[in-house]
């Protein structure tokens, strides 16, 4: 494998890794909050079976709040059996066929300082899936060189002395060979030569095409996303609580059915797995950059 495919390969299977490991945080971000969500199914259960005792609630309102407790206990469960799942590919790609190790360790709140788009086009010059292109181009043109270096006329000049039998007298004889035909052998090798520097060229254009377009929508993506999760963390969230807290008290005092408590709870639990999903988004869509620029954006700020 040649140096710029070790490259290559290097940076898939860290992309890989990384990719999985944004996935087993988000996992394990999840697993957190249905864990929270059961803690709430279990309060809300021991209310309505209060309230009903006390003669303000349905039977009906218990065995829904009982599915609802079952249903949650099922969600953490699968989520754990996914959690597994992507253990052991995690594993996989370190070389091991067991998954040794509980949990993983990130935080999807935290990213990495935004570089312009520009920065980021220039690095991507640098990547091997470009930088491969150009090295085929310059051994094209050293061939190139060569072959014009050898297509130059090669005189081969030859002396002797030769002896005349008839007068019995010696005399000095010169000569030159040269190679027929070899500069229009090499005039063909020239031609061929071209077409594939040509080739290349344009191969080097569309993969160049390609990687910036890809390049310009993870950009815009991590944009998207990044706004997304700021509104979702800063204000979406917060306003659910707040109703949440409201419905609360006014569920406890009578003035609000277990449907409408459940109904808000189930906002802000939302809210809360819609924030994980796009932080997770986000790290995806560095993760691309950092694949296609060849460049880590950690500390990229750094000399």
């Amino acid at each position: 494998m040649s140096e710029f495919g070790q490259q290559l390969a290097t940076l898939d299977v860290l992309a890989n890794a990384t990719q999985n490991h944004i996935t087993l945080i988000s996992i394990q971000s999840h697993i957190k909050l249905s864990e929270a969500e059961q803690q709430w199914a279990e309060k809300n259960l021991e209310m309505t079976q209060s309230r009903f005792k006390k003669g303000v609630a349905f039977k009906a309102e218990v065995f829904q709040a009982k599915a609802t407790l079952k249903q949650t206990e099922l969600k953490q469960q699968r989520l754990k059996n996914q959690q597994k799942h992507w253990q052991l590919k995690l594993a996989n790609l370190w070389g091991s066929s067991v998954a040794d190790f509980e949990t993983v360790t990130g935080d999807l709140m935290h990213f990495n300082q935004q570089l312009s788009l520009d920065v980021l086009l220039m690095n991507l010059k640098k990547s091997p899936y470009i930088q491969r292109f150009t090295a085929e181009t310059r051994l094209q043109e050293i061939t190139r060189q060569q072959i014009q270096a050898s297509s130059k006329s090669d005189f081969n000049w030859e002396l002797g002395i030769n002896r005349i039998q008839e007068t019995q007298d010696t005399a000095i004889i010169a000569g030159f060979s040269m190679p027929l035909f070899k500069q229009q052998r090499n005039h063909g090798v020239l031609s061929a030569n071209a077409a594939k520097t040509a080739q290349i060229n344009m191969q080097q254009q569309q993969q160049k095409l390609k990687l910036e377009t890809q390049l310009r929508q993870a950009f815009q993506n991590i944009n998207a996303t990044m706004s997304e999760t700021k509104t979702l963390k800063n204000e979406v969230i917060p306003w659910l609580k707040k109703a949440h807290q409201e419905t609360l008290k006014a569920y406890q005092l009578g003035r609000y059915s277990y449907q409408e408590l459940l109904t808000v709870q189930k906002q802000v639990f939302d809210a809360e797995r819609q924030l994980i999903d796009t932080a997770a988004a986000t790290h995806r869509h560095e993760t691309i950059i950092e694949q296609l620029s060849g460049q880590s954006l950690n500390n990229r700020n750094a000399p």
